[in-house]
Parts: structure tokens; sequence; C-alpha cells
């Protein structure tokens, strides 16, 4: 809710606050999350470098505990915080990788994430 109120601030304490629980108690899902959601909040704020760190954690988390929905939306996510410090190329290997999720799972937006790849790639051609 703090997030949705544009209380980054105190969202992240709160944040930092379950990270440390699920830390305690061993539930790496839930640490992922919270990195994610960690991520996406300094993404709000514009503080690339620390998103993309915390998505990144996010990420191989759930690579850890093999949670194929979850990697895709992260690298979904990803993606879109390389496009927006210009690195096409690597958002575009980021929604590869979360397209060839999406088709294994499958998931009902694989074809519109397909989408997002030619859209990068006629964007990084600019």
């Amino acid at each position: 809710v703090q997030q949705f109120r544009d209380a980054y601030d105190e969202a992240m304490d709160s944040y930092q606050a379950a990270l440390a629980l699920f830390k305690l108690v061993g539930d790496r899902l839930g640490e992922a999350n919270v990195r994610k959601a960690m991520g996406l909040v300094k993404w709000q704020q514009e503080n690339m470098d620390q998103a993309l760190t915390l998505l990144t954690d996010a990420y191989q988390l759930y690579q850890k505990i093999g949670d194929r929905y979850s990697q895709a939306v992260a690298l979904y996510y990803r993606s879109h915080l390389y496009e927006a410090t210009q690195d096409c190329l690597r958002a575009i290997e980021d929604m590869q990788q979360a397209v060839a999720f999406a088709e294994q799972i499958p998931l009902p937006w694989a074809n519109e994430w397909k989408q997002r790849i030619e859209t990068l790639r006629q964007t990084c051609e600019e």
C-alpha cells in the first residue's frame, strides 16, 4: 500500500523488515518476491542501478528454487530496466528468455512478449 501511495521510503522500510523475516525462516521464495518488489520501488524512484541489482538478485533466487513463472516475470521487468538504460541487447536477451519460460509454462501473454522483442529490435536499430 505504501508503494502505491508513492511513500517509497516507508515501503522500503517495510520491505526490509519483511526481507529480514523471510531470511530468518528460510523462505527463499518470500525473499525473492520482496527483492523483486524492492527493485520495482527503486525503478519508480529512477534508481536504475539498485533496481537492476535487486531484480537480478530476485531472478537468481527464483532460479535456485526453480520457479519458472517468477523467473519469466523478473526477466520481463529487468528487460524494461535495460531498455530504460539504453542497453537494448540485454533487454532483448532477457525478453527472449522470458518468452522461452512463457511458452514452456505456458503463459497467456507469450505472444505479447514476442511482440515486445520485435519492438526492442526496432528501437535498437534506430
